[in-house]
């Protein structure tokens, strides 16, 4: 059977704007970018492009030839009128794609410093409008629900997995701000899951503590998650799956110009991969590598590969210990 994907998650736009008088305040993680009002600042650059978890995802596995519908929700304003162009463009189904007059396309504006400081102003009111009466309405045939955004409540959380278990479909999911959920029940949720795909930050808050990625991999396998990755951008990925550890470093060496989008990149290359019958390594190299390209440029669409040209990344297994 012709694999087909439904994606579920945030549609929108991501606004970068540069400037080298942006100036950093704080250490570390708590760095941000601070601004004196009134004040009017000269960008150095500013660009917009097509962003949202969901739509990264839904444009890697077109671009695999792999039949794509999105569930999303847009704005019936001008970015969504945009996106609805973008989404025909990169021959994404549209049916289940939802619109609203009741929130304008969610928008996230990258304001970012020459040093690379950057803070982010979100705004996901679409997204966090999507009700569970829009998904169980879904009459959509798939075989594989790739999760990319985590809900805002449990009810829509578990409307997406009665819907794949109505569709035999199995289930990937790239959950991000899990803090909003409790750990014991969002890791129940998880067990229903093929695939887990977390960053090691949110990783950290799940499991309630900071670990190496082989360890956070240790704790998700050993509570029940069948298989998953652990992954980040500064050690590269660990997977698990059928008791087996695989892990892998970051795919070359060269510098990092923007992040945003590479993580639900990430997730999406590994799982079509994993639809075309790869292998293990094969999925992590596809997907080290379409992350590292949409590292690269400032607006992932444009570096998500149809065919990434691969070259040997270093993948250790350790069979059966977890």
């Amino acid at each position: 059977m012709k694999p087909s994907v439904l994606v579920f998650g945030s549609s929108g736009f991501d606004i970068f704007a540069v400037s080298k008088h942006f100036r950093g305040h704080g250490e570390g993680v708590e760095q941000t970018i601070k601004f004196d009002h009134p004040s009017q600042i000269w960008l150095d650059n500013a660009i917009t492009e097509p962003g949202g978890a969901a739509l990264l995802s839904a444009i890697t596995f077109a671009r695999q030839d792999i039949e794509t519908n999105l569930l999303s929700v847009i704005g019936t304003d001008a970015l969504g009128r945009a996106l609805k162009n973008i989404i025909k463009e990169e021959n994404i189904l549209s049916n289940a794609v939802c619109e609203t007059s009741s929130h304008s396309t969610d928008t996230h504006i990258h304001i970012t410093s020459s040093g690379r400081d950057q803070t982010i102003l979100h705004y996901t009111g679409a997204f966090l409008s999507m009700a569970k009466k829009e998904i169980k309405n879904n009459v959509l045939p798939f075989n594989w629900l790739h999760i990319a955004d985590i809900p805002s409540d449990k009810k829509t959380v578990m409307s997406l997995l009665k819907l794949a278990t109505k569709a035999n479909a199995r289930i990937s999911i790239n959950p991000r701000y899990v803090h909003t959920f409790h750990s014991t029940w969002l890791i129940k949720a998880f067990q229903q899951c093929n695939w887990v795909f977390i960053n090691r930050d949110e990783a950290s808050l799940l499991l309630g503590g900071y670990f190496p990625l082989r360890e956070a991999a240790e704790k998700l396998s050993a509570s029940g998650i069948t298989s998953g990755v652990v992954y980040d951008n500064i050690d590269g990925c660990c997977v698990f799956n059928s008791g087996d550890i695989y892990e892998a470093g970051l795919y070359g060496n060269s510098k990092m110009l923007e992040p945003s989008g590479s993580e639900a990149v990430f997730s999406a290359a590994f799982i079509a991969s994993i639809l075309q019958e790869k292998t293990i390594e094969e999925c992590i190299t596809t997907a080290s590598a379409q992350a590292a390209s949409t590292k690269s440029v400032v607006g992932s669409r444009s570096a998500i590969l149809k065919k990434p040209a691969l070259r040997p990344l270093k993948i250790t297994q350790t069979k059966g210990t977890v």
